[in-house]
């Protein structure tokens, strides 16, 4: 016993990268972008916006229907998604969206939310209109994007 506390062990030190390096190629949950400054607040923002809009969702205080809830939720999802997970190449420290993942973003956006602006008016109509095959193709492609973004960087890893 005594020998194991006199065993000293030499403990080598890297770098920051060199450890956020070995922890993505370990850690498969750790393959999202690292924003750093304005991006950091708006992911953050984003985030903790969705956690109270879930609790105060939850709790009763304030209730939507189903499909506008949904709406909501995935408006929340795809924005953060295409926040963290970059469109190509690989993640750099502190690098913000390219403008092609804010243009995703975008789409994304508009066409989730569009849901829960027009739902009334559609269940009113009884039909779709072009407008409503339109934004429901849109948010189908994103949807398809956004999965394929997470499972990519999953297997990158």
């Amino acid at each position: 016993m005594s020998d194991d506390l006199n065993n000293n062990k030499v403990v080598e030190e890297i770098s920051q990268a060199e450890a956020d390096d070995v922890l993505s190629k370990i850690d498969k949950e750790s393959s999202f972008r690292k924003v750093a400054g304005i991006w950091a607040l708006l992911v953050s923002g984003i985030a903790v916006l969705m956690s109270i809009y879930h609790l105060v969702t939850s709790s009763g205080w304030w209730m939507l229907d189903a499909m506008k809830h949904r709406s909501v939720h995935l408006t929340f999802l795809m924005v953060l998604t295409f926040l963290l997970y970059p469109a190509f190449g690989k993640k750099k420290k502190g690098e913000g969206p390219s403008v092609m993942d804010l243009v995703w973003l975008a789409f994304s956006a508009v066409s989730s939310i569009y849901l829960l602006f027009y739902f009334d008016e559609f269940s009113l109509r009884g039909t779709a209109v072009l407008r409503d095959y339109i934004m429901g193709g849109i948010v189908i492609v994103c949807t398809l994007e956004a999965s394929v973004k997470r499972m990519l960087a999953r297997a990158m890893v």
